[in-house]
């Protein structure tokens, strides 16, 4: 199974990953995007801002971020053109 179908399954039987949790409150990282409306470059900013140094190496995931940030500007610059 890949990534992605695993990833959709977890989410439709309600297993969320604990690098995906809050550690307090247990707030997850889909409810804060659903909740704001994010789109997906910034989404995937969140997700991997909140679970950096969880899962991963910890700037590897904040290069991550930031290259999705960069991605969402470049689209921001392109529809302002």
């Amino acid at each position: 199974m890949i990534s992605s179908e695993k990833n959709k399954g977890n989410y439709f039987n309600g297993t969320t990953p604990d690098y995906y949790t809050g550690k307090y409150k247990g707030i997850k990282a889909i409810d804060v995007i659903f909740d704001f409306e994010l789109p997906h470059c910034k989404a995937s900013a969140l997700e991997y801002i909140l679970r950096s140094g969880k899962k991963d190496d910890e700037q590897q995931d904040i290069k991550k971020a930031i290259n999705h940030l960069e991605m969402y500007l470049k689209h921001l610059r392109d529809i302002q053109k």
